[in-house]
């Protein structure tokens, strides 16, 4: 199918002046706008490329453009040297528009000014009511000249900039500033644009593999390409790809697909766009099942439609993240190029990059099939292009023979136990095709979402961050790498950490199904009976530390002695307790917080304290339970309300004495008098991390959910919660809680508000079902 094109001739001519002429005139180009876009969406869902729809929209956008600035030159009658030069940027300069992109503009006056800018806010206004997206500034070269030196961001634009409208001399000084901002502090130029990347992958993980990535944005995306090409402007040589090719951060085959995935990302961009008839660029997961069908995916084998897409774009974003990521290895530490007076060169002698390029001869393969990955782990060194594509070669074939298969086993047990960061080999694994063949229900979660609250990452990108928060252990303090430098049994943690969510794949219990799964698998490798059992256990009970912390109420003496017995010994604690912290940090960025490690750390402590002496923990819980009881009641002031605590504390369960502090105690007696009469009683006060909320009120069926459901309509996140109920029917209900967005802070009208809705829940006048629901 042809690439449709906008003509300035088929764009409606200006005729006369006034606002209603030129009203009616901007509606009319916006017609044709809107019917032009209609034919482009159509080529684009006929397959076509993103880069020929992008080109279309921008030449499209820049033939109306121009039309408007020539027709409101002419209808004006302005003196053409007085009148403003239009520069494109951003997108629009590089003729990378999408369909629903803002259209970035420089105006930069003519001699003398244009009329106090009565031309520009006309146009400006024009180019709003014909549909145009505009993102706009004016601006003198003087200006711009100094703008630059302070702005990064412009100083990009600057680079990607056009003159759309204006005369020879304002070309020339658009090329004269571009060749300035070449030129000056090349080298700061450099190091500031990998430093934003640096930041930008931070804020998203420093991974492609996530959920609802950003096509712009996230690794791997739009914006790491555009890095890229920046950067080339630091290259001895004209072209990036060409330039990158001379320094080996690339080699040929790459070259092609680089561009592929440029033009893949692309298509997907505009895909959102069309969609959304908006500048959307995230794959929420709503969106990923719609863009994939608007992309032409079908189902295909085991793997719906969206899973193809997902696929392809993981594998596309991968290849621009590689790109990136060696350039930021190589400029760095190690690493062998350099910027020398603000251009880019390999070091001297140095014939590639500071990568591993290996020989894979047949015998040395025979006798270690893994030594590349040794050699690896050995140097900290990455491969370089040649040997990954060389290494995914080898690996291709389905099925090895069985020799090579029991070596293999035997000689990734060998490279666990060995020294290093283990994460980055086990993804260059991973990624190259290797790890399919040691541990084939992994490749299963290449790519596979579990949808929740919380994960950011596929399942194979998760438990690869888990093994990597397990490696920044090494060079951390604190309990947890105290507890990781001391444990022995680091192989069987890390097979844990790499198989925990193994069976999500299942339906349901992925815990319960993963030590199926690693229970099989294991038997394979040659490991002791006691290494295969613990790996299990800790597949089995990844979730126990995380679910009793969080959920369960662990100075309950009961509660204490079903973990502990779960639990079993002090070494399956120290290794719950490490495997716990992994999955929790790799979950997504900011999951891990000081409250969750002071919980996790809190379970450990009280949970080791136990184990060490089992026989005589009832008897200390009792002795220190006593121990409270008789400082609560002395607390009270006077016989009588000693009489009256000693009273209220036995109609309770006894762990409520374990819990509460005297003070709390004698809070909650003075809340029981203000009860009468009224549907409950509600304190609040800030701790540390968390809002407490103590609410009275009487035992009703279904009162604790009631409860609930009353914090969560007021965007309440639960993190603790601890009920008692008295034997004359009175409840003591005590929250831990924080907003969604983290913060723990309630204003007085938020309090009076959720006072408000617990009077109209208890008393039948709020529906929580329906209000939830609407939540």
């Amino acid at each position: 199918m042809e690439r449709p094109h906008l003509a300035r001739a088929s764009l409606p001519p200006l005729r006369g002046g006034g606002e209603e002429i030129l009203t009616s005139f901007a509606g009319e180009v916006r017609g044709v706008y809107r019917d032009f876009l209609e034919r482009l969406e159509v080529f684009h869902r006929a397959g076509g490329g993103g880069l020929e729809t992008s080109r279309a929209c921008s030449d499209a956008v820049e033939a109306i453009v121009v039309h408007l600035y020539r027709s409101l030159l002419a209808d004006t009658k302005l003196d053409p040297a007085r009148a403003p030069a239009l520069v494109a940027l951003g997108g629009f300069g590089r003729r990378e528009l999408s369909p629903a992109s803002d259209v970035d503009l420089l105006f930069v006056p003519g001699r003398g000014g244009d009329d106090d800018g009565g031309f520009t806010g006309h146009l400006v206004r024009l180019m709003w009511d014909a549909g145009l997206r505009l993102g706009h500034s004016v601006r003198t070269m003087a200006e711009l000249r100094k703008a630059i030196r302070r702005d990064l961001d412009l100083r990009t634009a600057v680079l990607d900039s056009r003159l759309v409208s204006g005369d020879d001399a304002a070309r020339s000084r658009l090329a004269v500033l571009r060749e300035e901002v070449l030129t000056r502090d090349r080298g700061g130029f450099l190091e500031a644009k990998l430093g934003e990347a640096t930041r930008r992958w931070e804020k998203y993980g420093g991974s492609y593999h996530l959920i609802e990535p950003n096509v712009k944005e996230s690794p791997g995306g739009l914006r790491d390409w555009q890095t890229i090409r920046w950067l080339g402007t630091a290259l001895p040589w004209k072209g990036t790809l060409t330039g990158l090719y001379r320094l080996s951060l690339v080699d040929r085959t790459e070259i092609v697909e680089i561009r592929r995935a440029f033009d893949f990302l692309v298509r997907v961009r505009n895909e959102l766009h069309f969609r959304a008839q908006s500048d959307w660029n995230v794959l929420t997961l709503e969106v990923q099942r719609e863009a994939a069908a608007g992309l032409g995916y079908v189902a295909r084998g085991d793997l719906l439609a969206v899973e193809r897409f997902m696929r392809d774009y993981y594998s596309r974003t991968r290849l621009v993240y590689a790109v990136l990521e060696r350039l930021f290895a190589e400029t760095r530490g190690r690493g062998n190029l350099r910027v020398i007076d603000g251009v880019l060169y390999r070091r001297v002698g140095a014939p590639g990059l500071g990568r591993l390029d290996l020989r894979l001869l047949g015998e040395k393969i025979r006798q270690d099939p893994l030594f590349m990955f040794k050699a690896q782990l050995e140097t900290g060194r990455l491969f370089s292009p040649r040997m990954e594509r060389r290494v995914r070669t080898l690996y291709r074939t389905d099925r090895l023979d069985p020799a090579g298969a029991v070596r293999m086993r035997e000689s990734f047990l060998e490279l666990l136990c060995m020294p290093g960061r283990q994460a980055p080999v086990l993804r260059s694994m991973h990624e190259l095709g290797v790890l399919r063949h040691l541990v084939p229900p992994f490749e299963r979660l290449r790519c596979l979402k579990r949808y929740d609250l919380y994960h950011q990452y596929t399942a194979d990108e998760h438990s690869l961050q888990a093994v990597a928060a397990l490696d920044a252990l090494e060079s951390e303090t604190g309990l947890l790498a105290r507890l990781y430098g001391e444990v022995a049994e680091k192989t069987e943690l890390l097979l844990a950490t790499l198989l925990h969510d193994i069976g999500k794949t299942s339906a349901r219990g992925h815990a319960l199904a993963g030590a199926r799964m690693a229970e099989k698998i294991l038997a394979r490798f040659p490991l002791s009976t006691r290494s295969r059992e613990l790996v299990v256990f800790l597949v089995r009970n990844h979730l126990l530390l995380s679910h009793f912390s969080q959920r369960r109420d662990m100075d309950d003496p009961d509660t204490a002695a079903q973990f502990v017995k779960r639990v079993r010994s002090g070494l399956n604690l120290k290794l719950l307790y490490l495997l716990t912290y992994a999955d929790l940090r790799a979950t997504g960025v900011g999951v891990w917080t000081d409250w969750k490690a002071s919980l996790l750390e809190g379970l450990y402590d009280r949970a080791s304290a136990l184990l060490a002496d089992r026989r005589r923990a009832g008897a200390a819980w009792r002795s220190r339970l006593d121990d409270r009881r008789r400082k609560i009641v002395a607390a009270a002031g006077g016989e009588a309300e000693r009489a009256r605590m000693a009273a209220h504390l036995d109609s309770l369960p006894a762990r409520y004495a374990g819990i509460v502090t005297p003070a709390r105690a004698r809070e909650h007696l003075a809340m029981i008098d203000e009860l009468e009469g009224r549907a409950a009683v509600v304190r609040f006060r800030r701790l540390r991390h968390v809002k407490e909320i103590t609410v009275l009120t009487r035992d009703r069926p279904f009162r604790l959910s009631q409860l609930c459901g009353v914090l969560t309509v007021n965007d309440l996140d639960i993190r603790g919660a601890w009920a008692f109920t008295r034997r004359d029917g009175v409840v003591i209900d005590r929250f831990h809680v924080a907003r969604l967005d983290g913060s723990v802070s309630l204003g007085a009208e938020d309090r009076r508000r959720l006072e408000a809705d617990l009077d109209a829940a208890l008393s039948g006048g709020l529906d929580l079902d329906r209000a939830v629901g609407l939540h």
